[in-house]
This record gives structure tokens, sequence and C-alpha cells, in this order.
């Protein structure tokens, strides 16, 4: 259940996956009830391997290209847009999270002790909370989390192609996405990352 449960919410929000499926439905319908059952699977199968691929090769976001931008408010009232905390300098880092995610339980405190070491750095990280079925501002509460917390991030989350949870993405004051969580990379090897990305501005000589 906790596989099918953020499948069935990225098609819910996904256009692009819901134009895919409901082509597959619609040609497996019409063609297995008839005569051409076995056509009806062939082209069906073809679809559920070609049809995914082909939506998101055509938008998939990389390390160096340029991120795209949102706006939307925390649960404060407080509105945020990306390109404005990126034009005043600053660097952010979005991290794409559920209450149900046992890796999410794991990296959001990280996060959140990370946050507090940046007094004088020009970071700024948002919690942006995805495929959600429960509270995540009791969530919050409850592990007394400091992050902005912003609620129903699902359209920005298929924006970045964000397919799993945690996603976290680091975007450089100059618009570019600097880093993308990997599925296989675990806690330590996501802070030690991020950690680096904040720290190497220092570490380069500024430009004459």
């Amino acid at each position: 259940m906790t596989l099918y449960k953020p499948m069935l919410l990225l098609l819910r929000h996904t256009p692009s996956l819901q134009r895919w499926f409901n082509r597959f439905m619609t040609t497996f319908f019409t063609l297995s009830l008839g005569r051409h059952f076995t056509r009806g699977l062939l082209i069906c199968f073809c679809l559920l391997i070609a049809g995914p691929l082909h939506a998101n090769d055509s938008r998939t976001l990389r390390v160096g290209m340029t991120a795209p931008d949102w706006m939307m408010s925390d649960i404060g009232g407080n509105m945020h847009s990306l390109y404005g905390e990126l034009e005043q300098g600053n660097e952010v880092i979005m991290v794409f999270w559920a209450s149900w995610c046992k890796f999410c339980r794991e990296l959001l405190p990280e996060i959140n002790l990370f946050q507090r070491t940046l007094t004088h750095e020009k970071v700024k990280i948002f919690a942006m909370n995805i495929w959600e079925d429960g509270d995540p501002v009791s969530y919050f509460d409850s592990r007394v989390l400091k992050l902005p917390l912003i609620l129903k991030a699902d359209i920005i989350a298929a924006r970045y192609n964000v397919e799993g949870t945690p996603g976290v993405v680091f975007v450089g004051a100059d618009k570019t996405i600097r880093y993308v969580r990997q599925t296989s990379e675990n806690t330590s090897t996501v802070m030690t990352r991020l950690q680096s990305l904040v720290i190497e501005k220092h570490l380069t000589p500024a430009a004459k």
C-alpha cells in the first residue's frame, strides 16, 4: 500500500501521466473486449513501456538547468517566490516530503538542525508537503520543526519531476539547479552534499 499511495497521488497531480493513463485504458478496453484481445494486450504493453518514458524525458530537470519559478504561501500566510529569494542573493533548498514517508522522518530533523547553523548564510530552506493524506501541520508541531512549511506543493513537485519522497533540490542564487537527491542517497549523504554546497562559495576566490 505504501508503494501504491505515492503512485496514485503522482498520477492524480501529473497531467502528462493522466493523459497517458487515459490513452492506455481506452486502448485496452477498445481492443481487448472485441476480437483483438491479443493485439490489444500487445499495444497496451508498448504504451506501458513507452508512454511514461516519453512523457518524462522531454521535461526532466537536471543539475545545471535553470530552476522553474514558483510562488506559494506558507502556513503562516507569508508569500514566497523562488526567484524572489534568488534575486535577493539567497540560495534555496527545497525538501519535498510527506508525513507517511519513513525516510522523511529521519531527514527532516537533520534539515531542521542544519537550518539553525545557517544564521550567517544566505540560504533559505522550504519544506514542500506533497502527496499528503495526513495532517502535516500537526506532524511539524509534534516534532518542533521550524522550517517554512508549504502545503499542497504537488504541482511544484511535478514541475521538478519529483518521483519519490523525500525529494531534495538545491538551487543556486544564479537560478541554476546545483543538486537533486538520488533515490540511493541516505540521510548522511544528503546532508554532506548540502553542507558542501553551502560552504563551497567560501572556498572559491571572489571574482575580480
